[in-house]
């Protein structure tokens, strides 16, 4: 089977340098621009070379209006908020300046010290929402991995980074060493093995 997964377009927040986590930042004008100007070619690509099972979108806007400006409603799409961004808590909609000054520790824990097992005040560690994330991700290649059918994903630059982790074996250490995705590029995995030993026979990235 194949898995592609899809960052979001540019949103308001992207464009001020703000934390979005949970809040529901719509797509920019330049972002939907980016996207109007790029989706026939990516919708040519991945119409052409995979068999589209099933695409799903994490629930807040800014991924599932890209994933409909894309597809335009072509395959079956479904919503989740097992793909949502990590819930930053009270960080939530501040830029880096506002965050240190709101919570000096849990800007020094994230931001400077990198620090994977940190729960941030009234949202998420990055283990936790690492742990959401692929609990979610692995059930749903368990379920088509002996298939040559593709899911796709749209959603988030840390629910992405989370996902390449677990399917590259990288240490929970090592987390932030892995390269952001840029809006509208795609990641394309080829899986193989089964439930309890998924492996990745194949790795592309794809901007348009």
């Amino acid at each position: 089977m194949f898995l592609i997964l899809i960052r979001h377009g540019q949103t308001t927040a992207n464009q001020l340098k703000i934390s979005q986590g949970w809040m529901d930042f719509d797509l920019s004008f330049e972002g939907k621009q980016e996207i109007l100007e790029k989706r026939e070619k990516i919708f040519e690509f991945i119409s052409t070379n995979f068999d589209i099972k099933r695409i799903y979108t994490s629930d807040l806007k800014r991924a599932y209006k890209t994933s409909n400006l894309i597809f335009k409603n072509k395959f079956p799409t479904t919503k989740t908020i097992s793909l949502r961004e990590i819930n930053l808590g009270i960080h939530s909609g501040t830029n880096d300046e506002q965050w240190q000054k709101i919570h000096p520790e849990s800007f020094s824990e994230i931001k400077i010290k990198k620090n994977f097992y940190y729960k941030i005040p009234s949202g998420e560690s990055y283990k936790e929402f690492d742990k959401r994330v692929w609990s979610f991700t692995k059930k749903k290649i368990a379920e088509n991995l002996q298939s040559k059918k593709t899911l796709i994903f749209v959603s988030h630059k840390d629910v992405i980074r989370s996902i390449i982790k677990n399917l590259q074996k990288i240490p929970n250490e090592n987390y932030f060493e892995i390269k952001p995705p840029k809006n509208i590029d795609l990641k394309i995995f080829k899986l193989f093995g089964n439930s309890e030993n998924i492996k990745v026979e194949k790795f592309e990235e794809k901007e348009f």
